[in-house]
């Protein structure tokens, strides 16, 4: 689909990995590589369910789902809703909402991997969301709610947390942090400004 560069964490060279569709290959990796590793250092994202988000994905058309592959291996995650969505800051505009993005245990800046195996797998599946909401005429705008642990990752992006009224809370019950990318402008706006 698409070649990404993407930084090894020991040596800082850059290498090429591969944007894809979601796939069984993708499925069986998250449960036979990550699953172990997320369980055993108590990750939140350990109990998902990659094959009911692809049934989901083949069932309705309003669902996106992507990997990113390195060395055969799946490195990240990426699960897109494009229709039912609409923006905090711009009333009446829709956006695509993350329902869901991760990265192999191994690239996470976390206890599990230091320095990680590779680094900008989360941003490029966060720019490929962006780039979706742009092919689709929602100019950039992307939303999502964010597990506690991956805030300042948001907030590095530049996306805006929006506080939010509890009936505005997707699910009441996690009180998640939402931030949103609102419109992206093109580079002659910005000039002209």
């Amino acid at each position: 689909m698409q070649t990404i560069p993407l930084i090894r964490g020991e040596t800082q060279e850059i290498v090429f990995a591969e944007l894809v569709h979601l796939s069984d290959k993708n499925i069986e990796d998250f449960d036979q590589f990550w699953q172990p590793l997320l369980l055993e250092f108590d990750e939140p994202d350990a109990g998902l369910s990659w094959e009911f988000k692809q049934r989901r994905a083949a069932e309705h058309d309003n669902y996106e789902c992507y990997a990113i592959e390195y060395n055969n291996l799946t490195q990240g995650l990426l699960m897109l809703e494009t229709k039912n969505h609409w923006s905090q800051f711009d009333w009446g505009e829709r956006l695509i909402y993350v329902e869901c993005v991760v990265t192999a245990p191994w690239n996470r800046r976390i206890r599990i991997q230091r320095p990680p195996e590779l680094k900008g797998v989360g941003t490029v599946l966060i720019d490929w969301a962006r780039q979706r909401s742009r092919d689709l005429g929602y100019q950039g705008r992307v939303g999502l709610e964010s597990l506690p642990g991956a805030v300042r990752f948001y907030e590095g992006l530049g996306m805006t947390r929006l506080e939010l009224e509890p009936h505005e809370i997707l699910d009441p019950d996690e009180k998640l942090p939402y931030f949103e990318y609102r419109v992206q402008r093109s580079r002659q706006e910005v000039d002209d400004d």
